[in-house]
């Protein structure tokens, strides 16, 4: 397979995934329904609903300023962005493709994120393809990992592959790296050193 179909492939592979995952990838929680409040939260009457906010199909990033939106907008389609690490441009959800400098979005994301420093985002369904790391901080039920450094997930379902070390609280999948580290779940490490919990193998390692 060559560079060309191999793009084609991974493209394809991560616009299903945006269609699978629809505009809600938290099975516990249903389209337009609230998010969750942080813990000690006063009051849920604050929140807004899930995906609050305009939504545009592309969007260009000049460093922190987004064209044509940026702050509390939703991405259907395509980011460009060349926003540096520690100034994001703001925006909530993006399904498709995010590509640029730096990924990092407030809401959640599905499809394919491939950035030079990183890609952080909540739910995740997709590629996440970073240079230093990538991290989801909610659920993932269908990803794949990969960075030059480090890989961190809440609750993964997929494989993790990063240069250096992996972490995840609940994996159903696969690790590969020098360390890899899981609180739980049902899977396989394999690196330098594995853990699960407080247990830990060289080279090989169980997930359970």
């Amino acid at each position: 397979m060559n560079v060309k179909q191999t793009i084609t492939v991974g493209v394809s592979l991560g616009l299903a995934l945006v269609i699978n995952a629809g505009p809600d990838m938290n099975p516990g929680r249903q389209a337009g329904a609230t998010r969750p409040l942080p813990p000690g939260t006063a009051s849920e009457a604050v929140s807004k609903p899930a995906h609050y906010g305009p939504v545009t199909p592309l969007a260009i990033t000049l460093l922190e300023w987004g064209i044509p939106c940026a702050r509390g907008c939703n991405v259907y389609g395509l980011r460009v962005n060349t926003c540096l690490p520690g100034w994001p441009a703001g925006h909530d959800d993006i399904y498709g493709i995010d590509v640029g400098v730096s990924g990092e979005i407030n809401g959640d994301s599905a499809g394919i994120s491939c950035n030079v420093f990183y890609n952080i985002c909540n739910d995740f369904d997709g590629i996440q393809i970073g240079g230093l790391h990538n991290r989801i901080k909610g659920e993932a039920p269908i990803a794949l990992q990969v960075t030059l450094i480090h890989n961190r997930a809440s609750s993964l379902n997929g494989i993790q592959i990063g240069g250096i070390w992996n972490v995840a609280t609940h994996l159903r999948g696969m690790q590969i790296g020098l360390v890899n580290h899981a609180e739980g779940g049902a899977g396989l490490q394999i690196g330098l050193w594995n853990e699960c919990g407080t247990r830990g193998t060289p080279i090989l390692g169980a997930v359970f």
